[in-house]
């Protein structure tokens, strides 16, 4: 997913893969994601990845920004099991919207002490179907595990 604003700060993200794959432990344990991004604004470039999402929170992301597209969305703050990262709705005004990511703990820049980072980004409704598909699309690879699933190949009976 890559949301661009219209001053040129970026974000881009992606899900590099299960944080257990092996498909062992708790039902949050099965579903936690490994994300990484770039952030680009005038001020600050960084990368982050970590393992700060479950499956179902992606798909809350992806709605809340296809919500924001097409009403402003009920919901105007979306936080995470994970404190790394959150998103809030800043301001809605015709078709654009400001979306505001916050970046705290090991999301942030490593040399920034204290203060979470936010970005914000001016985008489109357009610009925010295309990142709710796009997260979407890549979380098709990630389906949301149960503690009860086998990995791997099953014994013979």
């Amino acid at each position: 997913m890559i949301m661009t604003s219209a001053d040129g700060s970026e974000l881009e993200t992606g899900i590099s893969g299960y944080e257990f794959p092996d498909n062992t432990g708790k039902e949050h344990d099965l579903n936690r994601l490994n994300v990484h991004g770039r952030v680009k604004s005038a001020r600050l470039c960084w990368e982050f990845c970590g393992p700060w999402l479950l499956t179902w929170e992606i798909v809350s992301l992806a709605k809340w920004l296809k919500a924001v597209a097409e009403d402003g969305a009920s919901v105007k703050t979306l936080r995470f099991t994970e404190p790394c990262l959150r998103c809030r709705l800043a301001r809605k005004s015709g078709n654009l919207a400001t979306v505001k990511v916050c970046f705290s703990h090991e999301a942030k820049p490593s040399r920034m002490e204290g203060n979470n980072v936010w970005l914000a980004l001016e985008v489109t409704d357009d610009e925010l179907i295309r990142a709710s598909a796009s997260l979407l699309s890549e979380l098709s690879r990630f389906p949301v595990r149960s503690a009860g699933q086998l990995s791997g190949p099953q014994p013979l009976s």
